[in-house]
């Protein structure tokens, strides 16, 4: 199902980009749904590479800080955490956490799930002490 759900988003990205560009913001969110779906099919390097995608859209077009910034980072985190890429996740959970700080949006379910990233990520580099700071 994954892949199904990869080909209709695949048409959404193409119906997005032409009516708003293909700098667009919903753009943006379709490929990081796409980057989702790909992991879901286990195509690691294809979830990379739509999530790359979406962050640099939303570099070009957001002014910081925004949503959009958040979702593009925590895409990346999870897909760095699953292919055991520990400092690229933490990079990306770091930046997603400080998009949700700068945004004042700093409770809730997904800033849990941020900073359970974050600390993730530092303990599986052995940084255990830092990691349990990071704790909800």
């Amino acid at each position: 199902r994954y892949k199904e759900a990869g080909g209709l988003l695949e048409g959404a990205k193409s119906g997005w980009a032409a009516l708003y560009g293909a700098d667009s913001a919903r753009v943006a969110r379709t490929l990081s749904r796409i980057a989702e779906a790909r992991m879901g099919a286990d195509d690691h390097a294809g979830a990379e590479a739509a999530a790359q995608e979406a962050l640099a859209i939303v570099e070009r077009i957001r002014q910081w800080p925004h949503g959009d910034f958040q979702v593009a980072h925590i895409t990346l985190g999870e897909i760095y955490r699953v292919t055991g890429r520990w400092s690229e996740s933490e990079h990306h959970f770091s930046e997603a956490l400080r998009a949700v700080e700068a945004l004042r949006t700093s409770n809730g379910a997904n800033v849990v799930g941020i900073r359970v990233g974050v600390a993730t990520a530092m303990y599986r580099q052995g940084r255990v002490a830092e990691s349990l700071s990071q704790a909800p």
